[in-house]
């Protein structure tokens, strides 16, 4: 049925109350479906709306990006794939047209700012929390996707500021050891749109920042053999920090986004400058630290940036370009992205283990049998059903949430708020109009 339907999508384009039946349908596969239904329900989209562009694109921009917000309420590494997959093919269908990408863009970044300005100013739990949930960053990551993979292109250009500072302002709302999950996130949006649009921010600080914040020496309290997926988390808890898991994590994170981030400006022209306030700090942290598998991997980094900077030294002194003429340096930039330096050839090794990693964890979750003529995918079962425990009491719930944060934040939805004004209030006219119908109910019922 599937295949059927992407098959006569020509068909459907051809009426358009089927056309708009059909994208209700398949934009809820899209977002609630299996893995297979999702990128057939994606195909099918695609397809439409490359056939009546003009009528289509702009509600389909719409519901995409809340079915997108609604579905990052919650990450897991179950769900991150999905996510993923639900960014990426959002990125493509705005990619269609760029100027209204830009009209949405410009007003949902505009949100994403608002959001920050309010917790600055006002500094209260409940507007930070509107900061610093699943749905804010994730929205983050989809932006700093399509402006980098969008680049160049005039329309989309000037929103790579006002992203940039949100992002920045992000990080630097809660600078504490608890967000760090949080700042590695913004980190990483960050570097992607340094890389794929040759615009200098400043990223390394933040990562710096942490070994002065992180006290590496110190001893752990307690220890946890199960490692910490900081790609799904966006904070640690009390009992976290204390963990020896904690900073094995952190270091590890540290060591991907260094490494990403200086072979992103590897080919340029003043690397070295870039990167020697970075290597003077670094050294100065493998003075201090005392624990050799935690500086194992920062010397590692030291020392290929340090052949890296040599490598674009050398090429300097043997070049004759003038600093002034902006496509010179451009040309010789371009040339010495093309050729194998030291911290490309390690990057890319590296970077093939850790995919073969990553894809082994994958593995582990979902085990493939070809006993049978067919390949099938058998996932972990649930556990066998076990007799009803006794309700606790309520001398017993009291005890048992007072082993937990009192902190924590609250699970609340966010996705209204990345409305625009105007949609905002038609939905809180709606719900006026049914909470006084109900009361109008109640009171007749009442009477009755």
């Amino acid at each position: 049925r599937r295949v059927h339907g992407h098959k006569l999508i020509a068909y459907y384009a051809s009426q358009s109350r089927l056309t708009k039946k059909m994208l209700k349908r398949t934009m809820i596969i899209w977002s609630s479906g299996e893995e297979t239904s999702r990128v057939l329900a994606f195909l099918c989209i695609n397809r439409v709306i490359r056939i009546n562009q003009a009528s289509l694109l702009e509600g389909c921009i719409k519901h995409m990006y809340m079915s997108y917000v609604k579905n990052c309420k919650f990450t897991s590494p179950s769900s991150l794939p999905l996510i993923n997959f639900m960014q990426r093919s959002l990125v493509e269908i705005l990619s269609i047209d760029f100027k209204l990408a830009y009209q949405y863009a410009f007003v949902y970044i505009r949100q994403l700012a608002i959001h920050l300005r309010n917790a600055m100013t006002m500094k209260k739990k409940e507007s930070c929390h509107a900061v610093y949930n699943w749905q804010y960053i994730h929205c983050i990551g989809l932006w700093s996707r399509m402006l980098s993979l969008s680049y160049p292109n005039d329309t989309m250009e000037p929103l790579i500021y006002p992203l940039v500072q949100t992002i920045i302002g992000t990080v630097k709302l809660i600078p504490t050891q608890k967000y760090y999950p949080l700042r590695f996130h913004c980190v990483r949006a960050l570097t992607m749109i340094s890389g794929a649009t040759n615009t200098f921010i400043p990223v390394l600080p933040f990562l710096l920042e942490v070994f002065e914040q992180t006290d590496f020496n110190k001893k752990h309290k307690a220890v946890n053999f199960k490692p910490l997926n900081l790609n799904c988390i966006l904070k640690f808890s009390k009992s976290q920090i204390n963990e020896k898991a904690f900073k094995d994590a952190v270091i590890d994170m540290l060591y991907e986004l260094l490494l990403e981030h200086f072979h992103s400006h590897a080919h340029t022209i003043g690397f070295p400058e870039l990167v020697l306030p970075a290597q003077l700090q670094m050294k100065e942290f493998l003075k201090k630290c005392k624990v050799s598998n935690f500086t194992r991997q920062i010397k590692q980094i030291v020392d290929k940036v340090g052949e890296q900077s040599v490598f674009i030294t050398a090429r300097r002194r043997t070049s004759t370009i003038n600093l002034t003429d902006t496509k010179a340096v451009a040309a010789w930039e371009r040339q010495c992205e093309e050729v194998t330096s030291p911290l490309k050839k390690f990057y890319t090794t590296w970077r093939k283990l850790r995919d073969r990693e990553l894809m082994h964890q994958i593995a582990q979750r979902d085990q493939i049998h070809t006993d049978t003529k067919l390949p099938t995918i058998e996932r972990p079962k649930p556990r066998d059903k076990t007799p009803a425990l006794p309700k606790a009491t309520d001398a017993e719930k009291k005890e048992f949430s007072a082993l937990f944060d009192s902190d924590e934040e609250e699970d609340v939805d966010m996705t209204e708020s990345f409305l625009p004004p105007e949609e905002k209030k038609a939905l809180r006219e709606e719900r006026k109009k049914k909470e006084k119908e109900e009361y109008k109910q109640k009171k007749k019922e009442a009477k009755k």
